[in-house]
């Protein structure tokens, strides 16, 4: 099912696709929110797609890590 999905938002013009190793979890890159919103519309539009999915439209957080310490 993830590779299904993700075939559709690569056909639908995804920047880039992925899927993990063993297949549970899979990642599209859009340029912006309406970017993600369009290729969720258009994944959604084929139900065998996206069958029994749990899909997220997330932001890519966008700056370093911040090391504290503690004295």
């Amino acid at each position: 099912r993830v590779a299904a999905a993700l075939a559709a938002l690569a056909k639908a013009g995804a920047h880039g696709v992925g899927q993990s190793s063993w297949g549970p979890s899979g990642f599209a890159f859009a340029a912006d929110q309406e970017e993600a919103e369009r290729l969720l519309k258009v994944l959604l539009q084929d139900r065998s797609a996206a069958h029994g999915l749990d899909i997220r439209i997330a932001r890519a957080l966008n700056h370093g890590a911040t090391i504290a310490r503690d004295v």
